[in-house]
């Protein structure tokens, strides 16, 4: 659903105030780790409550335009602008979009704004699944960020340039000594 509201955002340039509603349609296998009880997920109080939270992430892909592992830090949950947006943020499950996994990974959302307008986006798989894998620079700069907390930028360079020739390497031996060392 994140890649679907990301995708409404940035298409129609929606703000945070034009948002009515946002219905999430979440597959029912993750619905009680993201979405139930919702009273609970549109009232996170910290970053672990966040990041398990569908109403938090769809809210910060509005308000951020991003769903990195920055916007789930403490002073994101505390923002106002997407506490402000955890209550119009509703979440269901559909049995259309059960019947395709595991096979598929689909989401729905339907945003409503306060126009009347009613957007619709539909995907069948996330960005970084198999039928949609992330490119070459979208994996390193995930690597970067995730690997930020515990490796300088000299050494994130290092590995990201020995992962770019793995597939012609004669050994790995050199990436190898880097992860280790």
């Amino acid at each position: 659903p994140i890649d679907c509201v990301l995708e409404l955002v940035t298409r129609h340039d929606i703000q945070p105030e034009q948002v009515d509603s946002i219905v999430c349609t979440v597959l029912s296998g993750g619905r009680s780790l993201v979405a139930d009880p919702i009273e609970d997920k549109q009232r996170p109080t910290n970053t672990v409550d966040a990041q398990f939270s569908m109403p938090f992430g769809a809210a910060v892909a509005v308000v951020k335009r991003t769903a990195g592992l920055d916007a789930f830090a403490q002073d994101v949950v505390d923002d106002r602008a997407v506490r402000a947006l955890l209550p119009k943020i509703t979440c269901n499950s559909l049995d259309e979009i059960d019947a395709a996994a595991p096979q598929r990974w689909p989401a729905r959302v339907i945003m409503t704004l306060t126009d009347g307008r009613e957007l619709r986006h539909d995907i069948e798989d996330p960005r970084g699944s198999e039928s949609k894998p992330l490119d070459w620079d979208a994996l390193a700069a995930k690597f970067t960020e995730l690997t930020a907390p515990i490796l300088a930028e000299s050494r994130q360079a290092e590995i990201i340039a020995a992962l770019s020739t793995l597939e012609t390497a004669s050994s790995v031996r050199p990436l190898g000594l880097l992860l280790r060392a």
